[in-house]
């Protein structure tokens, strides 16, 4: 797993919801690869953790962010027929 660790700016277009999963070839290995914004006074510790429990879990198949869109659209949905 590679982490990048980046200043936090209001005008970046970053993919925050981690639908769609990036990888880095390191000496010819596919290595997942996450781009955090980070700001001063954050627990980097705590961000790094996060993002690494999300992955495990995404391995024992457990989307999180997969799950949390589906609900999303089909509330959208459910509204949309309603009306």
């Amino acid at each position: 797993m590679v982490i990048n660790l980046h200043p936090y700016t209001n005008d970046a277009d970053e993919e925050r919801t981690g639908l769609q999963p990036t990888e880095i070839e390191v000496l010819g290995i596919q290595f997942p690869y996450f781009s955090l914004p980070v700001s001063s006074g954050r627990d980097m510790a705590n961000i790094v953790e996060a993002a690494a429990l999300n992955y495990k879990l995404k391995l024992l198949g457990h989307d999180a962010a997969k799950e949390l869109d589906e609900k999303l659209i089909g509330n959208f949905l459910r509204k949309a027929a309603s009306s």
